[in-house]
């Protein structure tokens, strides 16, 4: 007998039967192998890439690590004992800060397996007078046997308003003459500065053979300046940026000079 339609209406729904299929359960996990392989595959090929194949424009053909192990580098805190250097606007000493800046430089090439010989590395200068300690410097740098020479010292100007950083090298010197410019675009990127790096005839520039640059800091004779250079923050931020120019001055190695 059939039923009314308000009947039909609320009379619930019968339930699907399902039957197990075994051969679409083996089709079904043959086609999940299949894709695990390929993405397995697809993981190790893309595994054994170096990191420069994907890493775009930032990626450079060594780290600082690769670049800077074995290297050995003269670091040379300027003046100190009885030869302050310049005094700043608040009556910091150069040398002090020249051999803060120093050892944190050393620290950082440390790091990349470089090794580091400091012509001082106390407060006290290296012999009784200004030209002996000059000398003993010289002899530091003739006798190193090292790759390159890094002189760190802080400026002073007549006119407080002058700031920013410098980087020296001996006139003539090719090779001296691109570890400065790279030091000096590291130091402008770090500092958000404009210098440019300068040709000079210095005493410390002209002792060895190996190229030698001479850092100026910033000028303690400007007050802000100072005040920056006074922080250890500020002063890690120069290091680390000294120790990037060299990874990029190492990383483009010509040879000759």
């Amino acid at each position: 007998m059939e039923k009314p339609r308000h009947q039909m209406e609320v009379e619930a729904p019968r339930r699907r039967r399902y039957r197990f299929n075994a051969k679409k359960l083996g089709v079904t996990l043959i086609s999940f192998g299949c894709m695990a392989a390929l993405i397995g595959l697809a993981v190790s090929h893309f595994a054994s890439w170096p990191a420069s194949a994907y890493a775009g424009k930032t990626a450079s053909p060594q780290n600082g690590a690769d670049v800077l192990s074995g290297r050995c580098i003269v670091i040379d805190a300027g003046h100190g004992g009885f030869d302050p250097g310049a005094i700043g606007a608040s009556g910091l000493r150069e040398d002090e800060l020249n051999l803060k800046v120093a050892k944190l430089l050393k620290a950082a090439f440390e790091e990349r397996d470089a090794e580091v010989i400091m012509t001082r590395s106390t407060d006290d200068a290296i012999a009784d007078t200004k030209d002996e300690d000059m000398a003993e410097r010289r002899r530091i740098i003739e006798q190193s046997g090292s790759d390159i020479v890094i002189s760190i010292h802080m400026n002073s100007h007549t006119d407080p308003s002058v700031s920013g950083p410098l980087v020296l090298f001996m006139p003539g010197s090719e090779n001296g003459k691109r570890l400065a410019e790279d030091i000096m675009d590291s130091l402008n990127d770090a500092l958000n500065a404009d210098g440019r790096a300068r040709s000079n005839s210095l005493y410390i520039l002209m002792s060895g053979s190996q190229p030698c640059v001479l850092v100026e800091c910033g000028y303690i004779s400007n007050a802000l300046e100072e005040a920056n250079l006074a922080r250890e923050e500020y002063r890690k931020i120069i290091a680390g940026a000294i120790c990037e120019g060299t990874e990029r001055y190492f990383g483009g190695q010509r040879s000759g000079d």
